[in-house]
This record gives C-alpha cells, sequence and structure tokens, in this order.
C-alpha cells in the first residue's frame, strides 16, 4: 500500500480530517490562506471597478438602425495585475516551499545552501524533459531524487506532460508562465473584453445583433449591438477585466484564471505532493491569517471553506439580483416607512442570506398562498429586527 493510501486509511481510522498534512508541511495552510485573501482583494476592486462602470457607451443611429458604440475603455487600475502576480507567485512559492520541506525530511536533515538550490518545481511538456530535469545539478544526489522514489513519481503526476490536456493548458504551464513573466519581463498584462451584450428585460430579440466577441482587448469605436431604431431597446452591456497568458497571448477572466491555479495547487498539486493522494479533505482557504493560532489545525477544522472565487460569485449574486429582488418583493403595497425599514433589512443581511431568502421566495412565488404568506413572514422578521437594532 502506498504511503498516500495509508495515509488516508489512518485519516478515516482516526477521525482527524488532516492527518494527512504533516506537522512539518503545515507552513501551507497559512500560504494558501494569504492567496485567497489577495484574490478576495483583486475581487473586491474589480466589483468596484464593475459598480462604477468599466465602458463609455454611445448610440448611433444610421438610417433605421441604431449601433451601440463602445466611445471609452476605462483602465484597470494598475493594482489588480499586481495582485495577480502577487497571488499566482505565492502559488509557485506554496510548491517550491512543499517540495523542499519534503525533501528535508527525506533527507533527514537541513539541506546546505548548494543543495537548496536544486528545489524546484519543473514544467516538463514531455517525459524526456522530465527525465533530463531529475539528472540535473545533480538532483539524484539527494534521496528525494534517487532512483525512482515514491516523491519523483509524485512530482511526476503534476508534469504538464501527465495530464489529459494540451500541455499548453495545463494549470502548472499556466501558472509557470504568468509568474516568469512577472518575475522576469514585467507585471502581467489586463485588458476589457465584452462579456456579452442583450436587452434589458431579457426577452430574445431576433432583431438584435450581436458581433461575435473579438479575442482582442475593447477599443474605442467598436460596435457592440445595432438594432432597429422602433421599436428601441434598451441594452445592457457586460464587460470582463481579464489577463493575458504570456505563453499562448491568449485571454482569460482574471477571477477564472486565479480559481483555475489555485484550485489545481491547494486540491491537486499540494496534496499530491505531500500525500500522494488528491482523495483527502480540502484544506480551507478561509482561515484568518492575521491572528495566531496554538492549535491550527482546530483552526483549520473551523475555517471558512468557500474560496475568495466562491465568495465573489455570492456576492455579485446578491447584489446583482438578491438584494434589489428581496426590496421589490418585500415592498408590494407597502408605504415610504415601512419600505426604508425593509432597505435597511435586506442591507444589512450578509450575502449567502440575502441570496438564500431570495430563492426561497423566488421558488415560492408561482403558488399565490405560499409567497403571499411568506412575505408576510419575512417582512415581520424585517420589521421585529428594525425594532430591535
Amino acid at each position: 500500500m502506498s504511503r498516500g493510501a495509508c495515509d488516508h486509511v489512518a485519516m478515516v481510522e482516526n477521525g482527524n480530517s488532516y492527518a494527512w498534512l504533516p506537522d512539518h508541511q503545515l507552513h501551507i495552510v497559512g500560504t494558501l490562506a494569504h492567496v485567497d485573501g489577495t484574490i478576495d482583494s483583486i475581487a473586491t476592486i474589480l466589483r468596484d471597478l464593475s459598480r462604477r462602470g468599466m465602458l463609455d457607451v454611445i448610440y448611433r443611429v444610421e438610417g433605421d438602425t441604431r449601433h451601440l458604440i463602445v466611445e471609452n475603455v476605462k483602465p484597470i487600475p494598475p493594482l489588480v495585475p499586481r495582485l495577480v502576480g502577487d497571488a499566482l507567485n505565492q502559488l509557485r512559492s506554496a510548491l517550491e516551499h512543499t517540495i523542499y520541506a519534503e525533501v528535508e525530511l527525506l533527507q533527514g536533515r537541513a539541506l546546505t545552501s548548494a543543495e537548496g538550490r536544486r528545489i524546484e518545481m519543473p514544467v516538463a511538456t514531455t517525459s524526456e524533459d522530465y527525465e533530463r530535469w531529475l539528472r540535473d545539478r545533480k538532483r539524484p544526489d539527494l534521496i528525494a531524487f534517487a532512483g525512482k522514489s515514491d516523491f519523483v513519481d509524485r512530482i511526476a503526476a503534476l508534469q504538464p506532460f501527465k495530464g489529459s490536456e494540451i500541455a499548453d493548458r495545463h494549470p502548472l504551464t499556466v501558472l509557470a508562465s504568468h509568474t516568469n513573466w512577472a518575475k522576469h519581463r514585467a507585471p502581467s498584462v489586463a485588458a476589457t473584453h465584452v462579456g456579452q451584450v442583450n436587452a434589458s428585460d431579457r426577452r430574445p430579440r431576433p432583431d438584435l445583433l450581436v458581433p461575435p466577441p473579438s479575442v482582442e482587448p475593447l477599443r474605442g469605436g467598436e460596435v457592440l449591438a445595432s438594432a432597429p431604431v422602433y421599436p428601441a431597446v434598451q441594452l445592457d452591456v457586460w464587460a470582463t477585466p481579464t489577463i493575458q497568458r504570456p505563453h499562448s497571448g491568449t485571454w482569460h477572466i482574471v477571477m477564472y484564471e486565479l480559481a483555475f491555479v489555485e484550485t489545481w495547487v491547494r486540491e491537486t498539486a499540494i496534496p499530491t505532493l505531500i500525500a500522494g493522494t488528491t482523495d483527502v479533505q480540502k484544506i480551507r482557504p478561509g482561515i484568518d491569517i492575521t491572528l495566531g493560532y496554538q492549535e491550527l489545525r482546530k483552526a483549520l477544522d473551523g475555517a471558512d471553506i468557500r474560496t475568495a472565487f466562491d465568495r465573489n460569485v455570492s456576492a455579485m449574486r446578491a447584489e446583482g439580483s438578491a438584494r434589489p429582488g428581496l426590496i421589490q418583493l418585500l415592498a408590494i403595497r407597502a408605504d415610504s416607512s415601512e419600505r426604508q425599514v425593509i432597505e435597511w433589512w435586506v442591507d444589512q443581511l450578509d450575502d449567502e442570506s440575502a441570496n438564500g431568502r431570495f430563492e426561497r421566495l423566488a421558488a415560492a412565488a408561482s403558488d399565490p398562498r405560499s409567497i403571499s404568506l411568506a412575505l408576510a413572514q419575512v417582512r415581520a422578521i424585517a420589521l421585529n429586527a428594525y425594532r430591535n437594532r
């Protein structure tokens, strides 16, 4: 039975959810939490940018057709690509630190400075590349890299040539590309793309013509949509902050790119390097590292399991639909003072609560009796909370 399998059995039998994470690797908890906090900061900046509007648009009429045109693209704050670089560099450091700690454990002593320089996470697109990396810098002199060790197999399992996808799209390739560029060339390149254009009332409009999205960032003068002058249609434009992969030149939504790499590092790479398996409990990212902990494992058990990406999705859903929807539903036939109470109550709900309340009310909307009762109950809750504030 492999070491990873043994650890998993012990984890289940002993009821210790993090038995697979040994003491010499607990440092990784803080690094992943730091990454999560950095991504959370990026999400906050991007939500604020979206609120203020990422584009200025104008309408231009030509004959019977009205075109929606980009007048100006507002610049993405320089802090965003730099924070992206910080998060990705910390993720790469997480891999390097994990490997270093594991090599020292297997070696049975602290590594010398010369030995330490041999420690890194390779990025091999072929098995031949990986074999050359193993032989380079006298790595076989270290126990961890000697012969066909289990640790060598664990690192190999994470290489792009081992993946089921194209090597250029492998999370490790993407991570290395971003971090090499940010370290040696320049900050990551961020730009704005158009996500989608649709009618504000969400009704199908066969006469609405939306050009295929460009692979290049938005520029002033681009036509986003065209429709007949009459009947007039109000349009919503969803602009998207993106980041460019240096090795491929392709553009990807910032938050999705970060989640893609972070999830792989936390859920696949770290468990594979340490335990030889991904069949372990996921490291919770939401631990507060501004605090010190006597028992980090217990603190980890109580940490938020949601990632910054998850929280951002929840925040956007709450802001974009749940809070406005709750106010609209609850304020039906309400006078001005009652509406103020409702708005106060909705505003003080956290994102998860707002989303949950709205989903439950929306589900009851098909039954007049159920929705009437549900609205009365929620209004009573809001009024009671306001009185006891």
